[in-house]
Order: C-alpha cells, then sequence, then structure tokens
C-alpha cells in the first residue's frame, strides 16, 4: 500500500470510490488497484466505505456530495481533494476554508487535511454523528 493510502486512512476496504482523478494520480491508482476493486463513477457505487474525490470548484463539491453522502455506509471515510493556492496548473476557487458549506449542511464536519502532492490538498470529512467531540477549530471552519 502507497504511503498516501496510509495517510487516507485506508483500512483494506475491498471497494473504493475515486472520483475526477487527474492524470499525475495514476501511479498512486495502479498501486491501490492491486488491494481493491476502484470504483470512477459516483452513480456505481454502492455503499461503501472509503471515497476520495477530486474537485476544483464549489460547483463540483455540491453536485458530488448529495451523491456521495448516500453512498457512504456507517463511519465511513469521505475525502475531498482541492487544488492547493500556491498550484501553477489548476486555478483555485475552494480551499481549506471556503466552499464546503453543503458538506456541512448535509451533516458532515472537516477532521482532519493531508497533502497529496504539489499541486493537491484533502480534506476528510466526517459524519457529525461520529464525531465524538465537536470544535469549531475543526479545519476549515
Amino acid at each position: 500500500m502507497t504511503t498516501l493510502f496510509k495517510k487516507l486512512n485506508y483500512k483494506g476496504e475491498k471497494e473504493i470510490c475515486i472520483v475526477n482523478a487527474p492524470d499525475g494520480f495514476k501511479g498512486e491508482l495502479k498501486e491501490i488497484a492491486n488491494l481493491a476493486n476502484i470504483i470512477t463513477k459516483p452513480d456505481d457505487c454502492r455503499e461503501i466505505k472509503f471515497i476520495l474525490t477530486f474537485v476544483k470548484t464549489k460547483t463540483e463539491v455540491d453536485e458530488l456530495i448529495p451523491i456521495l453522502s448516500k453512498k457512504l455506509k456507517g463511519d465511513g471515510i469521505v475525502w475531498f481533494a482541492y487544488p492547493k493556492k500556491t498550484s501553477k496548473k489548476y486555478k483555485v476557487e475552494i480551499h481549506r476554508d471556503h466552499g464546503w458549506e453543503l458538506v456541512r449542511k448535509l451533516g458532515f464536519e472537516s477532521v482532519r487535511a493531508v497533502a497529496i502532492d504539489e499541486d493537491w490538498s484533502t480534506l476528510r470529512f466526517r459524519k457529525v454523528e461520529y464525531i465524538k467531540t465537536m470544535s469549531r477549530n475543526k479545519i476549515g471552519s
């Protein structure tokens, strides 16, 4: 398993959902494909415990979260990867502190941030019902 997927709390789920992965992420996908069946279309996901989706705009976040939130099983892991402010490849519309309003409205809170590479960061969102201690100092709040 890759170092990145360890950081993302991948726990050996046999089926995972990875949406909109950029070309630069293909090496990671190849590695994880040896361990899990990768579903790339949100509508094709059933009940799933691990989701990583790459988004560049708030519109993408707002389109994907209603679908993904219905697919996430229990205290599953959902990550939203977004371009870093310093990325030279991507225009930045969302960032750690902006663009996640609908995600929160649907009952999720950001709990962790991880750098993927020089262009992408990712935020883990968790269903509020599974967070033992809530504080408003959560990432992106």
